[in-house]
Parts: C-alpha cells; sequence; structure tokens
C-alpha cells in the first residue's frame, strides 16, 4: 500500500500492489483504491487476515474502508459518517470472522471538553455495512484538563474466541506547574458490549 500521484492529478492517490512470497520479483498490477483527483489521500493502512484484505485511509476530511475481492476494490465507505471534524491516523485490523475494527484521531467535543482530539472507534463487516456507531475511545478518566489523545493503534489476539480489539493511544497535557510535559500511554480493550475501564 502506497501514495502516489498515480492519476497525475497533482495530490496523492492511494495504491495497492502486492508480490508474491517466493519470487519477489513478481507484482501484481498496481491497483487505484482512491483517485487523489477526488482529493489527496493523507493517511492510510491495510491489514490481511483470515482471507479478508481491508484498508483505510482519510480523504476529504473523513476516513474511508475498502476490501479487496477476487483482485477488485470495493467501491469506499465512509467510516466517520456524519460529524467528523479532522480526522486522521485511522488504524485497522481485520478478524477471521471477517470484522474490520477501525480506530481513528478526531478532532471532536466527544469527551464532554472543547474540541480537542480524541480518539474513535467502529466496526464494519468486510462488505462495508456498519456493525457499530463511532463511538468515543479515550475519555475523561484518562484524559489531561485540555489534553489531547493521538497516535492511536489496535490489535487482535490471534486465537482469542471473544475477538477482542485493543486499542492503544497516547495522552498528552499541558505544561505542569514546575514545567515540565505531560504524558500517559493508554490502552482498552472492546467487544460487542463496552469498553473495558482504560489501563494508563
Amino acid at each position: 500500500l502506497f501514495h502516489d500521484d498515480a492519476s497525475q492529478a497533482g495530490s496523492s492517490s492511494l495504491v495497492h500492489r502486492h508480490f508474491d512470497g517466493v519470487d519477489l520479483d513478481t507484482f501484481s498490477p498496481s491497483n487505484i483504491i482512491a483517485d487523489g483527483a477526488a482529493g489527496a489521500v493523507l493517511f492510510s493502512d491495510i491489514d490481511s487476515r483470515g482471507g479478508h484484505t481491508v484498508a483505510v485511509f482519510t480523504q476529504n476530511g473523513s476516513v474511508w474502508l475498502s476490501s479487496l475481492t477476487a483482485g477488485t476494490w470495493s467501491v469506499p465507505v465512509d467510516v466517520t459518517d456524519v460529524g467528523a471534524v479532522m480526522p486522521a491516523a485511522p488504524r485497522v485490523q481485520v478478524g477471521a470472522d471477517g470484522i474490520a475494527h477501525i480506530v481513528w484521531v478526531d478532532t471532536t467535543s466527544l469527551d464532554g471538553t472543547a474540541d480537542d482530539p480524541d480518539i474513535v472507534y467502529r466496526r464494519y463487516d468486510v462488505v462495508g455495512l456498519a456493525l457499530s456507531e463511532a463511538v468515543l475511545v479515550s475519555s475523561n478518566d484518562i484524559n489531561f484538563v485540555d489534553g489531547v489523545s493521538n497516535f492511536p493503534d489496535i490489535a487482535l489476539v490471534p486465537g482469542d474466541p471473544n475477538q477482542l480489539a485493543y486499542v492503544s493511544w497516547a495522552e498528552s497535557g499541558p505544561v505542569d506547574g514546575a514545567g515540565n510535559n505531560q504524558f500517559k500511554a493508554a490502552m482498552r480493550s472492546v467487544d460487542d458490549a463496552a469498553f473495558d475501564p482504560v489501563t494508563p
């Protein structure tokens, strides 16, 4: 997965190519997932598991999802749906059950504070059907006052029968009274029902 001015539009497209695991000189043709002529692609991620391949990326102020089936990428689906302000840094993991778990950063007021970067999570199946609403992962039980959430990542544990997604991210706060920067790392898991408590 790489960014390239594939359509000669002057902005980056999202392009996919895979190679033979035996003969590293044998590549597939390049496939454009998102055309830069419609707006530059700024962030992207890809995951393959259980025969499912899913890519996520940002373009035109939204996070988009596309899946690979029989060599063809699906028409991208807007994951952020409505209310996105400044989404960035999407990450995706695909379970053996074909469920895509997606996290990203967005400048929201979901945590009840002034608009600041928060971590948002959503689930999709590989054909682009939403299986959950966009929900806040970072929250006031870990956030600094006037702090920001950033650098999200997500992982699934192979063989986990519960297919839990584990989300990690960084929290940064304002300089304290002693002139020190404040940072925390946080993680939480999520199932179909609710998030487990945040672990700082």
